[in-house]
């Protein structure tokens, strides 16, 4: 059953998704609640937790009052509990990258060894999500994406431009958006396990476009002549 809203509970926002149900927000990044809680507006997430039920108390409201045991997440660098929120990210389909690793054992291209793990191989890939890869640190590969300011709410309803650098970035922007353009890059960072899958290929000259198409390099050799595709 749906417990409290779509917006701030993972297992009821799945269940919201599957019956479309709203996803409102009543919290602002600092965890304070915003303007859709009338009087506990601009209240601290446990502040306002106190208020409200004291104020359901005053009602009658209140049928028992018992110990309850539960599992609190809290953050793993600074301890604090950690609200679910709804928030603008930046995903990569995966459905076509799997789609190629399932071709690939299904046409005998890739084996698995031993061949009772392709289970398993199936079932994840058949199964596969979208892959969340922002990150709200401080340290990392930021995001190659770059604001256009002043077309909306930064970062969530701006519009955008995909770059390898930033020159590239105002190369493109200046072409849609015209010379006065100004670009603010994305402050999320790449998901760690992103980053590590970009270090095998940069050892071996990647993203160099000479190397990529030079027979000898290692890139080509490695990757592009023995490589599986689907990897």
């Amino acid at each position: 059953c749906l417990k409290i809203t779509p917006g701030h509970d993972p297992n009821d926002y799945e269940l919201g998704k599957k019956y479309n149900l709203p996803t409102i927000n009543i919290m602002n990044l600092d965890a304070s609640l915003n303007d859709k809680c009338g009087v506990y507006e601009g209240l601290d997430r446990f502040e306002a937790r106190e208020r409200l039920w004291a104020d359901m108390d005053k009602e009658g409201f209140v049928i028992e009052v018992k110990p309850h045991m539960q599992r609190v997440p809290r953050s793993q660098r600074g301890g604090e509990v950690i609200e679910p929120l709804v928030s603008t990210q930046w995903f990569i389909k995966t459905k076509g990258m799997a789609q190629k690793g399932i071709d690939a054992v299904n046409n005998g291209d890739l084996k698995i060894i031993p061949q009772r793990f392709e289970k398993t191989w199936f079932n994840w890939l058949d199964n596969i999500h979208d892959w969340c890869v922002s990150r709200q640190l401080w340290w990392g590969h930021r995001i190659p994406v770059w604001h256009v300011e002043g077309t909306g709410v930064f970062p969530v309803t701006t519009e955008y431009v995909v770059a390898r650098n930033e020159e590239e970035a105002y190369t493109k922007a200046k072409a849609k958006y015209g010379d006065d353009v100004a670009l603010k890059q994305d402050m999320d960072v790449l998901d760690t396990w992103f980053s590590s899958g970009l270090w095998p290929f940069s050892t071996v000259g990647w993203p160099n476009a000479a190397d990529d198409k030079d027979p000898s390099s290692d890139l080509t050799r490695f990757y592009n002549e023995y490589g599986s595709p689907c990897l």
